[in-house]
């Protein structure tokens, strides 16, 4: 196969890259799952800290506001954005673009002779002139040192702990210091779960957000010593929300 651009990742950016090259008439190509990281990998109680300004059409058309215009939804109701209306505008962005997204993941790419070539995992190559990557940020997430000591089962990093069902009545304690922290924080308390401490992992300093939270130090022992039924890992640098 051949084509001129070659958008690796089906997320908000990669289905806002596939809208502004096809309205410039080039040839593209979108290969993922559509929104398949904030679908699996998001609680379904997260809110977007980024403004009803902010949206995937760099063209200015089909906006967030174009989108509850339509739906006949008050801005009023959707501030902060809750996950589910940016899911929901995010297929309807899609499907107004007119982007086709085959569900194939990429598992090489090489250049050659200029060009670029891409294998898919049935084995099917595509060649390309240009190729933008947009796999979010799944495959970079980062925990401490330290995290592989602690007992399997018993830590998480807030890309994979977004069920807290099972967390009522248990002690948590949070490693990270910004909005996954803070978030994953409010997230669990809601589910009935005891959160013990918050703590910036990046300068192991104590950061005290509420009177309720009993704040202390950032090492290891600190942690075990709580006795912790979870350690939800929250690094800084791995928020949720890309902007």
């Amino acid at each position: 196969m051949d084509t001129q651009l070659l958008v690796v990742g089906a997320g908000p950016y990669g289905l806002s890259t596939a809208a502004l090259a096809l309205e410039h008439d080039i040839d593209t190509v979108v290969l993922g799952r559509p929104m398949d990281f904030w679908k699996t990998n998001m609680p379904a109680g997260m809110f977007l800290r980024s403004g009803l300004d902010w949206h995937l059409d760099a063209a200015g058309i089909n906006t967030l506001a174009a989108y509850l215009e339509e739906r006949a939804i008050a801005a009023g109701d959707v501030d902060p954005i809750p996950i589910g209306v940016f899911l929901d505008y995010a297929e309807w962005f899609r499907k107004a673009k007119r982007i086709k997204v085959r569900e194939e993941l990429t598992v090489d790419l090489d250049k050659r002779d200029g060009r670029f070539t891409a294998t898919l995992e049935n084995g099917e190559q595509i060649v390309t002139d240009a190729v933008v990557c947009a796999p979010g940020i799944r495959h970079y997430t980062t925990v401490p040192d330290w995290a592989s000591d602690v007992p399997p089962g018993r830590a998480a990093h807030t890309c994979d702990l977004v069920r807290f069902d099972e967390m009522a009545g248990q002690r948590v304690l949070i490693v990270g210091g910004r909005q996954s922290a803070y978030e994953w924080a409010a997230l669990v308390r809601e589910h009935g779960a005891v959160l013990q401490v918050i703590v910036a992992a990046r300068e192991r300093e104590v950061i005290e957000p509420e009177a309720e939270l009993e704040p202390v130090g950032g090492l290891l022992q600190d942690a075990q010593a709580l006795g912790d039924d979870l350690l939800a890992d929250a690094v800084a640098r791995n928020h949720r929300d890309p902007k």
